[in-house]
């Protein structure tokens, strides 16, 4: 019986911090902006590997410019293979083209990039390496 309760607590404390290791290496819903807007939230995620900091790659979706709310649809499809590959992720929205006309969704990018350089040491992101890739109209920016 000591014998199972003691391989029990052990299990419970392995997932505890198996979760805040989960917890420390992802933030979801960042707003880039400071304005509460859907489209001005980012997520940020980073490799399981421990670092002081990482290579980022700031993803963006694609949805013909109409969505403002997929950045964990491009995390899913994109993201999760990038992270694999060692670097930090920052799946992004943008405002939708009926919120803002052209060129706002490429303003919003440049303001993602910003906040992400401005912040670099919160996130373990390594100011003088982020990339930037997408898919579909998140190709274009």
């Amino acid at each position: 019986m000591k014998k199972q309760l003691a391989t029990l607590l052990l299990l419970i404390g392995a997932m505890t911090i198996q979760a805040q290791q989960s917890a420390e290496s992802q933030w979801l819903d960042i707003d880039y902006v400071g304005d509460n807007i859907e489209g001005h939230k980012l997520d940020i995620y980073l490799p399981s590997v421990k670092k002081d900091s990482y290579p980022a790659v700031v993803l963006i979706y694609g949805s013909a410019w109409f969505a403002n709310n997929a950045k964990k649809m491009a995390f899913d499809s994109m993201g999760k293979q990038l992270l694999d590959a060692g670097f930090a992720v920052v799946s992004i929205n943008h405002r939708a083209s009926v919120e803002a006309k052209y060129p706002a969704q490429i303003q919003d990018v440049k303001a993602a990039v910003r906040y992400v350089r401005a912040n670099a040491d919160k996130y373990k992101i390594d100011p003088s390496f982020i990339g930037i890739t997408g898919f579909s109209s998140g190709g274009h920016r």
